[in-house]
């Protein structure tokens, strides 16, 4: 009695003595005392000494009963500390106490809350196995989870469940399937969906199913269906409003449909009230500055004005929205200075303008004044204000300022977490950048394919081999298939410094999750890093294992083999490859070419140079100044064996305009060839001071 009656005071400062006064005594609590004590607690939100209560019953024996459990969930889910919550539920089950569906409903609706709708999933059909069937009230958190996070077809998955158990969906639950379902992009299903709600009078209002219907449509630039919609609700004594209009123009100025879109607020304007006109110009301004026409929409507004009618804080917030993305600040300045109680959007709209700016100072200003004014700030508030941060080359500063927001209470945003994390990579300061992961998942907020995508480009660009392959197994283990180009880059940049045996594990990890889109691209990388250690047996036996199973090397992975067999004096085998190259359909190209004359130059067969010189030629391919001057270099070495070839040279470079006509006798031709490759050089340092 005397413990029910200080929690009744929540006098519960007087618990703990009074607790150590009675195990003094020899006074055992029961269970009874102990759940007053824990719903006393709970219920002064000091969940924390409430758990304390819990360990004083295990360590004095005395086991908690379905109340101290349910009681403990049921205020951790209260208070959003739903993993917590899911730890006591496992205790329980694991003792053996079976939840109520009230219990369960909460935990369900706690996971929903923090965007757990899998494990929502996954707990709902545990309810089944220990046969606990859901009720409206879980089947409602998972539908309008999934109706807020875009994905409609589940959530209309989960109402046809919801109707095969008998469950009564509630106005809310129509509410959200149709927001889920309408804003989906799923049309065909949307208009299954306004049938069944047609016949259904709960459900909502008639002219709202018909709005929400009609605004899908027109977003999807169905307006031939639109209209048939509308003459529909005319005919069932359904009077479009202000709302249909406005979707209709809203949709004809997000599919360019500008003329159309006016004709219609022509049209619109001799309907409705004034406030409606007012939202009707506001949706054609916001589609003019959309479309890239600013001054029409200045135009249009003053036509809003002349007609006297007042802008609205929204009106005014889209016409400062679309003059800042068009740069023109002077005229934000001057709408900015007439508003009498500028909105926290209004300030939001000049943040975002300031940050991209990298204006830091003007955004320090006017996060001041929206405090001074009361405001709270946002989550776009902190995003905007640690943009510019960033912008600024003060990443560090931004993060303090997250963490102060999120402190405040703002919500964890992912793309200020993005938008920080990219910056660091970008800067090679990925210690910081993982730091930033830890705490974004700490925070609840999972990281997407942006987030592992830029710390892969991190530790890619930092030569971090070991926690790129990390990173990759870490995003399968989050459900993200890491994409080809991954794996090929960190089987190249292991390939370059050398270790071929890891490069060859990568390539095997690749295969196995069925990642092969790019097996040519991870398996040229592991030939041109065994031609870069010189094992070239075992290249030569990577690329006939790729021919033999139908995988075609790149030009420039035959090109890599041909220059590490010519640097090996095995010229026959490079000669041979080039052949192989094209009867399997690749055609050398310049530098392939080039790589194969310097090695038969540089190993004296300069008359088979001079013959895939000609090939080159032949087939309309341009020689090179390096072609050139390797010929030039041979023949000057040769002496007069090769006459007739280097005359011919001669003759190529005149035509070209790359040698003057000099005198041909057989005595100067050395001399000539000498001049040439001196004016080739000269053209040659010319291109590289160029670059």
């Amino acid at each position: 009695m005397l413990l029910e009656g200080i929690c009744r005071t929540e006098s519960l400062g007087e618990v703990v003595p009074l607790l150590e006064d009675m195990f003094e005594k020899g006074i055992c609590l029961d269970v009874v005392a102990y759940s007053v004590l824990l719903n006393g607690f709970c219920k002064a939100g000091m969940l924390i000494s409430a758990m304390e209560i819990l360990c004083r019953m295990y360590k004095f024996g005395v086991f908690p009963n379905d109340v101290v459990y349910s009681t403990l969930i049921y205020n951790f889910c209260k208070q959003q500390h739903v993993l917590k919550a899911m730890r006591v539920y496992a205790m329980m089950h694991k003792t053996g106490h079976s939840p109520d569906v009230f219990i369960c409903d909460s935990l369900i609706s706690s996971l929903c809350a923090g965007g757990r709708v899998r494990e929502a999933e996954d707990f709902m059909r545990h309810m089944h196995k220990i046969g606990l069937v859901p009720d409206s009230v879980a089947f409602h958190s998972v539908i309008d989870c999934y109706a807020n996070v875009g994905e409609g077809l589940k959530a209309l998955s989960w109402f046809d469940k919801m109707a095969n158990l008998g469950r009564q969906p509630s106005v809310y639950t129509y509410a959200s399937l149709r927001k889920g379902i309408f804003r989906g992009g799923n049309l065909t299903e949307a208009l299954g969906l306004f049938n069944r709600l047609r016949g259904i009078c709960c459900a909502t209002d008639v002219v709202v199913v018909y709005n929400s219907l009609l605004a899908e449509i027109c977003k999807l630039g169905h307006f031939h269906m639109a209209l048939i919609l509308i003459d529909e609700m005319v005919q069932n004594n359904v009077l479009p409003d202000s709302h249909t209009y406005t979707s209709l123009l809203a949709g004809l100025c997000g599919n360019d449909k500008l003329v159309a879109a006016i004709l219609l607020l022509e049209r619109a304007l001799s309907r409705g009230d004034p406030s409606s006109n007012r939202v009707m110009y506001t949706c054609i301004v916001d589609g003019l500055f959309k479309s890239g026409l600013p001054k029409i929409a200045g135009y249009f507004f003053d036509e809003m004005i002349g007609k006297g009618l007042s802008p609205d804080t929204v009106a005014l917030n889209v016409l400062m929205d679309g003059y800042s993305k068009h740069g023109l600040m002077d005229k934000v300045s001057s709408f900015f200075s007439t508003m009498r109680e500028p909105s926290l959007t209004t300030s939001n709209i000049l943040l975002r303008s300031n940050s991209r700016r990298q204006n830091i100072s003007e955004c320090s200003k006017l996060y001041q004044s929206l405090r001074e004014k009361g405001f709270t700030p946002d989550k776009v508030t902190s995003h905007y204000v640690t943009l510019g941060l960033c912008k600024s080359k003060l990443p560090d500063i931004g993060v303090k300022f997250m963490i102060k927001m999120i402190l405040g209470g703002i919500a964890a945003d992912k793309f200020t977490f993005n938008m920080i994390i990219t910056k660091y990579c970008e800067r090679g300061e990925m210690k910081k950048a993982l730091v930033l992961l830890t705490l974004m998942t700490t925070l609840g907020v999972s990281p997407d394919g942006d987030t592992y995508n830029s710390i892969f480009k991190g530790l890619k660009r930092t030569l971090d081999f070991q926690n790129s392959h990390r990173l990759l197994h870490i995003m399968i283990e989050e459900g993200f298939t890491p994409i080809d180009r991954q794996y090929c880059n960190l089987i190249t940049r292991t390939c370059k410094v050398g270790d071929v045996k890891g490069a060859f594990k990568l390539k095997d990890e690749m295969e196995l999750l069925g990642i092969s889109s790019s097996r040519t691209i991870a398996e040229g990388a592991i030939i041109r890093g065994l031609v870069r250690r010189g094992k070239m047996e075992e290249a030569m036996l990577v690329l006939e294992c790729m021919l033999r199973v139908h995988l075609l090397p790149t030009v420039a992975t035959f090109t890599t083999v041909m220059h590490g067999l010519c640097k090996s004096c095995k010229l026959c085998e490079a000669l041979k490859l080039k052949t192989t190259m094209e009867l399997h359909g690749a055609k050398p190209d310049v530098i392939a070419y080039n790589v194969l004359i310097t090695g038969l130059c540089a190993g004296g067969n300069i008359d088979d140079a001079y013959h895939l010189y000609e090939e080159l030629k032949e087939r309309g391919m341009c020689p090179t100044i390096t072609t050139i001057t390797v010929l030039l270099n041979a023949f000057c070495s040769a002496g007069n064996d090769h006459l007739a070839n280097g005359e011919s040279l001669l003759n190529d470079l005149q035509e070209r305009g790359l040698a003057d006509e000099l005198h041909s006798n057989t005595q100067a031709l050395c001399e000539r060839l000498t001049i040439v490759k001196e004016k080739l050089n000269a053209l040659r340092k010319k291109k590289k001071k160029r670059r």
